[in-house]
């Protein structure tokens, strides 16, 4: 996102925990609220993806932010609850770089207002697990991949593959996060949109993913080790997501964000048969 775009998500997302705080000082049950605003949101945003036409004019700057509201208030004002409107309300009348960006913001507030949810129940560390886990599933298994990612079966049917898959082996937060990324999420692929999940859980937690790969597992200690070195190089929080690849013959690769750390068999194998070839 550009600058104008990156300033009204920020304002957005301030917006959205002080419209559901001012509503639960008057006695509303938040851990009502947010799974409902999160699949109002949600639900705006797929139709959103599917007209590009109505997206561009709930976004168009050369449209006055009044026209925008009056615009989705008569779409929308029979279909989703007042909280859901006054979000949305707020979100047409910021300024956007582009329509897309409009797109994206709306799905991110629908994932805060999950995460939002589960920080409530104390659960986050938990969907943050579960949403790596199965997209390690996924990236595992081809056949399984092929059959989420297969734009020719109805999104739906394959919606309720997932619900299948995650009831009662996940928490019901990390089954609509999965779903989420099934429709694409951003216009990502099924796994970059679970990738993308897991590091927007961990943002949440106030920490930072570090991807490591090795070719056997490691031990609590190792964890406990590598977790804290890491915390003091970057200072702050790392939540370490391990798995394992034969490949690498022995030792292991670490990436957190654009860095790579790679440490493994292979890339000194690799470097050996470079000098000796030199």
């Amino acid at each position: 996102m550009r600058a104008a775009s990156r300033e009204s998500l920020a304002d957005l997302r301030s917006h959205l925990v002080e419209t559901v705080s001012s509503r639960a000082s008057q006695g509303a049950d938040v851990t009502e609220i947010w799974p409902a605003l999160a699949g109002e949101l949600r639900d705006v945003a797929r139709l959103l993806a599917a007209e590009p036409g109505l997206r561009r004019s709930l976004a168009d700057p050369t449209r006055q932010p009044d026209a925008r509201a009056r615009l989705l208030d008569t779409l929308f004002k029979q279909r989703v609850s007042a909280i859901g409107l006054a979000i949305l309300d707020a979100a047409v009348r910021e300024r956007w770089s582009s329509a897309g960006d409009l797109l994206d913001t709306i799905e991110l507030l629908a994932i805060d207002a999950e995460l939002e949810f589960a920080a409530g129940s104390d659960s986050l560390a938990e969907v943050e697990d579960e949403l790596f886990r199965f997209n390690q599933i996924v990236l595992a298994h081809p056949d399984l991949l092929g059959t989420l990612g297969d734009s020719t079966v109805d999104v739906a049917q394959r919606a309720g593959l997932i619900e299948t898959l995650l009831r009662a082996k996940a928490q019901p937060v990390t089954t609509r996060l999965v779903i989420m990324a099934l429709y694409g999420l951003g216009g990502r692929s099924f796994p970059s949109g679970l990738a993308r999940l897991v590091e927007l859980v961990a943002q949440r937690r106030e920490s930072q993913v570090a991807y490591v790969r090795t070719v056997v597992a490691l031990t609590p200690e190792q964890e406990t080790q590598l977790t804290d070195h890491l915390n003091r190089v970057y200072g702050q929080k790392i939540s370490l997501k391990v798995r394992l690849d034969p490949s690498l013959v022995g030792g292991a690769i670490v990436e957190i964000g654009d860095d790579r750390y790679d440490g493994s068999v292979a890339r000194l194998l690799e470097q050996a048969r470079t000098k000796l070839a030199a």
